[in-house]
């Protein structure tokens, strides 16, 4: 395989086989690709939210007979998002890699082909090699932040829907409305906290002009920011990741002593009662 960062070919197996195409950073993978799809869902409904969150993923392999060309964009793995999330300015597109010595591994029912690539820096540009690397290492963090956000976001929804279903699970077996109050009062310090990570009123481009935007769409901003231009991080551009990172991880502080004192004390009050209690999340489904 020519060492070229953006192309790979390959000769194509049987459709029935499992094709798996993965860039990697020495050990670390960078992104990975495949040619295996979902089965459909018979519920359409089911069926139509998973192509919801399915369109913002990258889409799988389709080896043919004869010589195949794939084109690697040069990013790494996507930001993990909740499902319907819309941001109308900044970019929530992962990094591009620095320059540098990469691999790519072609795996063919379990046998493996493997390649270095190379990357190095635009020609005609005027960062240097040590720029770019500063630039991508400051992207990928905030791509990391982002996914943190959003993961968190996602936690407290799920979170927030157990509280509901067992409040009101508990007043229809007839064990009185004292588990629904309390439900809905950790809910309303849950839904506070998810105010400062993102804005749920935002569902379609423009919203973001009727609703505050949160955190996660200054992730988007920042990065935006940073992804401008082949060059070197600002120092600003550097402060204000640290500002944003501060804000977070204070949201994720505030999640996590809900948990540990309401949710705790109301799962205690579940298990009394007889009633399977909150079970947290502790990852997105991805």
């Amino acid at each position: 395989m020519p060492e070229h960062p953006w192309h790979d070919g390959w000769r194509a197996p049987g459709q029935d086989q499992k094709v798996t195409l993965e860039f990697f950073d020495g050990d670390t993978l960078l992104r990975s690709y495949s040619n295996q799809k979902p089965p459909k869902l018979d519920d359409l409904k089911a069926e139509a939210a998973r192509a919801e969150e399915q369109k913002d993923k990258d889409k799988p392999l389709d080896p043919k007979a004869g010589v195949n060309r794939f084109v690697w964009d040069m990013r790494i793995v996507r930001p993990s998002l909740a499902p319907k999330t819309v941001f109308n300015e900044g970019t929530k597109k992962p990094p591009k890699v620095a320059p540098g010595n990469y691999s790519v591994k072609l795996i063919v029912d379990g046998k493996t082909y493997k390649q270095p690539i190379v990357i190095e820096p635009h020609p005609a540009g005027y960062a240097t090699a040590a720029d770019l690397k500063a630039q991508h290492e400051l992207l990928k963090a905030i791509r990391d932040r982002l996914s943190e956000t959003h993961d968190t976001v996602q936690q407290i929804r799920d979170v927030r829907a157990q509280l509901d279903a067992i409040g009101t699970r508990a007043a229809r077996l007839g064990k009185g409305d004292a588990l629904s109050k309390q439900a809905s009062s950790i809910g309303t310090r849950l839904t506070a906290v998810e105010d400062e990570l993102t804005n749920p009123e935002i569902v379609a481009d423009e919203d973001d002009l009727n609703y505050e935007p949160k955190l996660d769409h200054d992730w988007v901003y920042l990065a935006a920011i940073v992804a401008s231009a082949d060059a070197k991080p600002l120092a600003s551009s550097q402060e204000y990741y640290k500002l944003l990172t501060a804000r977070l991880e204070t949201a994720r502080s505030q999640y996590k002593a809900i948990l540990d004192s309401d949710v705790k004390a109301f799962n205690q009050a579940v298990v009394a009662a007889g009633i399977p209690p909150v079970a947290p999340m502790t990852k997105a489904a991805g």
